[in-house]
């Protein structure tokens, strides 16, 4: 049924519609997948290998983050609902996810020729090789943080140095400065130059694998990765909702783990008022199925 004749047997619906690239245009009816759309929102132009094929990311940007804008499309909603009394039908795309995903490139200004953020590789917004083999990012943004960075690497002499003395220069002179670093990280152990480079307030991290997310102790203590027993593949650890509400205690993990195949269907047909016999009836002619384990 669409919003028009649900929404005249009940005025305060809330009825939301997710596509692959909108309800209107040529392409209305066409199936998406994440992929996809990276390529149509023009992500995929953005990570190439060196002869220029491109390079799907394995996160899932439009599919992830489009059902945490569409939880807040109808938050508002139901916002909306309390002042007007009436519900609304929301749409939702993953073209358009993709394309808000990328605010801070999609801006087109006339007769702008300058680089786009994160158009090309900077220096100080870069990933370096340690003694240990191990990678480290550093963003260096402010003059504090420039000043902070050249007395990690002993380049003080470099902090007022006019070529680099502001971010615009930084920029300019990327291909200097990267060789310069690329030539010092690799003296030393990512713990060490991560420890001395927190000192200093220069953001940075360790370039941490899957796996590390589990013994990372900013992740432990903030309760990030919740644990639990599912009845059938054992120990699971999975992350939690990225946020927290002060008048809500905390929850080690979900209230119980994803259900099994028809785990339910008797306590979801009975709570719909359907009769035992009812149900064992379905379940021999195999129309539903119910999982008893």
């Amino acid at each position: 049924f669409d919003f028009d004749t649900l929404s005249r047997i009940n005025e305060k619906l809330i009825y939301v519609a997710i596509s692959g690239f909108g309800s209107e245009g040529p392409d209305a009816e066409l199936p998406g997948y994440d992929i996809v759309l990276q390529a149509r929102s023009g992500i995929l132009s953005l990570r190439t290998f060196p002869d220029g094929t491109p390079v799907p990311y394995p996160i899932m940007f439009s599919d992830m983050s489009g059902c945490m804008s569409l939880s807040y499309s109808v938050m508002l909603a139901l916002w909306d609902r309390e002042k007007t009394g009436k519900g609304q039908k929301i749409e939702c795309s993953l073209l358009n996810q993709a394309l808000a995903m990328q605010m801070q490139q999609l801006i087109w200004v006339d007769n702008d020729k300058g680089s786009l953020p994160g158009d090309a590789p900077s220096a100080i917004s870069s990933c370096y090789q340690c003694a240990d083999d191990k990678w480290i990012a550093i963003v260096v943004m402010e003059s504090n943080q420039w000043a902070g960075l050249c007395r990690v690497l002993d380049l003080e002499h470099l902090i007022d140095d006019p070529k680099f003395d502001s971010y615009e220069g930084r920029v300019g002179n990327a291909a200097e400065l990267g060789s310069l670093f690329q030539g010092i990280f690799p003296t030393n152990s990512s713990d060490y130059w991560t420890s001395e480079l927190n000192r200093e307030r220069v953001p940075c991290s360790l370039v941490q694998e899957r796996d590390d997310l589990l013994t990372d102790d900013q992740v432990i203590k903030n309760r990030m990765i919740g644990s639990d027993i599912h009845p059938t593949v054992g120990n699971i650890n999975y992350v939690m909702p990225p946020f927290k509400m002060s008048n809500h205690g905390h929850v080690n993990s979900a209230q119980m783990p994803a259900p099994l195949l028809g785990e339910h269907t008797r306590e979801i047909l009975q709570n719909l008022g359907y009769e035992k016999e009812e149900i064992d009836s379905l379940l021999t002619r195999n129309i539903i199925r119910a999982n008893f384990d």
